[in-house]
């Protein structure tokens, strides 16, 4: 029986779609590289308030799902 990695895998992005309360993480901790966002509502009779598109200068090393 095989045993299942624990490793992470990272994957390097420029952009990524975040949540209002992700979104205000990211600006404490990534601020100097943060070169645009923009806010994108949210569709008719979707959940939530919309989300925030950032973008880096850098390719960014995030968790792969």
């Amino acid at each position: 029986m095989l045993k299942k990695s624990k490793t992470k895998v990272l994957l390097p992005k420029k952009e990524r779609l975040l949540t209002a309360q992700a979104y205000l993480l990211d600006i404490e901790q990534r601020q100097d590289i943060i070169k645009e966002v923009e806010f994108v509502p949210p569709k008719l009779g979707e959940a939530g308030l919309g989300s925030f598109r950032v973008r880096y200068d850098t390719p960014i090393c995030f968790p792969h799902n």
